[in-house]
């Protein structure tokens, strides 16, 4: 009873809903576009990133920069960007997500800015914790058991069939 408890502890710890990224940036009330992650914690290295536009439509802030860009950085601060994809508004406004992947460990913040460098969204964080090389392997190895024992069954069923 006590290990059923533990795990399901455990499970809650584990299983973070989207709406659990953590909110980093200014008022949601004040910008045009909430920024959410598929996931506060990777094992693999890629999540999702989603956002909703909060107005039906929002303009550049000006005419000279009508491209808003996705920020990812490993400080709060944004000081120093590990990615900065650029995406027009267009995109910011029909394409509402996108994929990122080829993370190494450690803690990353995203927000969206426009082509001036204005916050359009609230800053979100992930951690991104690879599984050690054991695990890998292990899991790897049941997966190729699996595929092996697939095959040995699909051979001895194509000669049960031919005899």
């Amino acid at each position: 009873m006590v290990l059923i408890r533990i795990l399901a502890i455990l499970g809650l710890f584990l299983l973070h809903p989207l709406s659990q990224a953590e909110d980093l940036g200014t008022s949601r009330d004040a910008l045009p576009v909430e920024l959410s992650s598929s996931t506060t914690h990777s094992s693999e290295g890629y999540l999702t990133l989603r956002w909703q536009p909060m107005e039906t439509q929002f303009e550049p802030a000006s005419h000279s920069a009508p491209l808003a860009n996705l920020q990812v950085a490993r400080e709060r601060t944004f000081a120093s960007l590990v990615r900065d994809i650029q995406l027009s508004v267009l995109s910011v406004q029909q394409q509402k997500q996108v994929h990122l992947s080829g993370f190494n460990d450690g803690t990353y913040f995203a927000r969206l800015v426009d082509g001036d460098q204005r916050v359009l969204s609230n800053a979100v964080s992930f951690q991104v914790q690879h599984r050690d090389l054991k695990t890998a392997w292990g899991l790897f190895g049941a997966g190729l058991l699996l595929f092996a024992l697939l095959l040995i069954s699909i051979i001895n069923f194509t000669r049960q069939e031919h005899l």
